[in-house]
């Protein structure tokens, strides 16, 4: 009874819909970028345990310039933008990885993604602890934690077997194509009335 009262309320809710729809799309499209940095580290790069902690280190960097944003400036009547940007820039990077660029590049374009990813979930989570009514708050956060991580690790196995199937960079330009199209639906059904 308390698990079918508040996936009601999200179903029924527009904008926690909307906002869970979102959480599931990035973390199965975007946070898979993590289980390809080993092959990026060394098949693409010719590295070491070096440069996959370089490419770690870029995307944890772009995470925590994410978070100080938020911190400091993240007011509610501005997360929903900041969630769209979040999201472009997410799909930006992939599209940007998928073309074998030079490790620098790889590393402000990792950046990016680390960004956008923090960025977007975090900003999400703010906005559904905000809009939930108390009665009904910690099942919409237990919803969005089961969501954000359960598709992270779907996600991720895809990944790994779009890089057995077509390499890493193309499985990072599918993945950043694919959320491409979800930023571009989103913002369609978010301008209809």
């Amino acid at each position: 009874q308390v698990f079918k009262e508040g996936l009601s309320y999200i179903w029924r809710t527009t904008d926690i819909r909307r906002l869970m729809i979102g959480v599931v799309v990035v973390n199965l499209l975007a946070s898979n970028y993590a289980v390809l940095l080993p092959i990026l580290a060394k098949s693409i790069y010719g590295g070491d345990a070096q440069t996959l902690g370089w490419l770690w280190g870029a995307a944890g960097a772009g995470a925590f310039v994410s978070t100080l944003m938020l911190a400091l400036g993240g007011t509610l009547n501005r997360l929903g933008a900041f969630i769209t940007a979040a999201v472009l820039c997410c799909s930006v990077a992939m599209l940007g990885m998928a073309l074998n660029v030079p490790l620098a590049a790889a590393l402000g374009l990792l950046a990016l993604v680390g960004f956008g990813i923090t960025a977007s979930n975090v900003s999400t989570n703010m906005l559904l602890q905000s809009k939930a009514p108390a009665a009904l708050r910690g099942r919409v956060v237990a919803f969005y934690i089961a969501m954000r991580f359960g598709f992270e690790a779907i996600g991720g196995l895809l990944a790994g077997l779009g890089a057995a199937f077509m390499g890493a960079p193309a499985t990072l330009g599918v993945t950043g194509a694919l959320l491409l199209v979800f930023f571009t639906a989103d913002r369609y059904w978010a301008a209809k009335p």
